[in-house]
């Protein structure tokens, strides 16, 4: 499903919005057509940082700064398509930035 709109915002507390869909600590919500889903997701650990050097997030160049702030998350909650549901319980993911 791909849903256009004119660019993504920054919510009060969250990390990323587009389309009412919301990235923030620990919750990923929203919907696009008929697939929605709300999850939570923990983990720890250290971030990951696919840059080989430090002063390459500092530069102009690259301009797209990869980094994996949880590479290791588990995710709880549902993922609806249609009328099928699946439940989530501590299911293994990520959460990266690009």
């Amino acid at each position: 499903m791909k849903v256009t709109e004119p660019g993504p915002r920054l919510p009060n507390g969250g990390f990323i919005e587009i389309a009412g869909a919301t990235f923030g600590p620990g919750a990923v919500t929203g919907s696009a057509g008929e697939a929605s889903w709300d999850l939570r997701y923990t983990g720890d650990g250290t971030p990951l940082f696919h840059l080989p050097r430090d002063w390459m997030y500092r530069a102009k160049i690259p301009r797209t700064k990869t980094l994996s702030p949880l590479p290791a998350a588990l995710y709880s909650g549902t993922v609806t398509v249609g009328d099928r549901t699946i439940e989530l319980d501590r299911w293994p993911g990520m959460v990266g930035h690009n």
